[in-house]
């Protein structure tokens, strides 16, 4: 039994990230081609929470400050991409990048109310899957000593969607439950230092 829909806006994960890559360049000229593979571990968060403040919200239940918590966690992902640049410079390179990524996101979903008679119940569910998706970026990347750059990067991250639900019983014999749908989308900043086996090349 529906008792109540709505759709929320979106929110904002925050965090730090840390990690590594490897990957391969093929130089002609003033053109490189490459490959990518890259893992790393985040802290990124975000979460929301939706309130009903008046009695009998979800009617019939009679239920009083019911609220709605969700938080969604981007514990790591991966990416294997390729990466096609310009030197505008013997030194600096400019790039453009895109490709796979896989990552696992942790969704948590609570749900509490209280009763007509002042009884408070809550419920409360987790769940973690891991995600396919695509990722697209430029960035710039320069030499600064032999066989070594330094390089900043921009990169957007989409993982899909997922789904958490929670259901928990009630005193009217009534459950009251909610099912959330979260878009997983990400988007990046990082810096990097990259050691090269090929001296004077990329």
């Amino acid at each position: 039994m529906t008792l109540a829909t709505g759709t929320g806006g979106g929110r904002d994960m925050n965090g730090g990230l840390f990690g590594g890559q490897v990957g391969y360049n093929w130089q002609m000229s003033s053109w490189v081609f490459g490959l990518e593979a890259d893992a790393q571990w985040t802290g990124q968060r975000g979460s929301t929470t939706v309130l009903c403040a008046v009695t009998g919200c979800f009617t019939p239940l009679q239920t009083v400050g019911t609220s709605a918590t969700l938080e969604d966690k981007l514990d790591w992902f991966a990416t294997f991409r390729g990466r096609l640049g310009f030197t505008v410079t013997p030194n600096v390179l400019l790039y453009a990048t895109g490709g796979a990524a896989w990552g696992e996101v942790e969704s948590n979903l609570g749900l509490t109310a209280v009763t007509a008679a002042g009884v408070p119940f809550t419920a409360f569910g987790s769940s973690k899957t891991d995600r396919f998706g695509w990722t697209v970026g430029a960035g710039i990347e320069a030499m600064f000593a032999t066989n070594w750059s330094a390089k900043i990067e921009y990169l957007y991250l989409d993982m899909g969607s997922i789904s958490n639900s929670v259901v928990m019983p009630t005193a009217s014999g009534l459950p009251l439950g909610a099912n959330v749908t979260s878009r997983i989308t990400d988007h990046i900043i990082r810096a990097g230092i990259n050691y090269h086996f090929s001296t004077g090349s990329y």
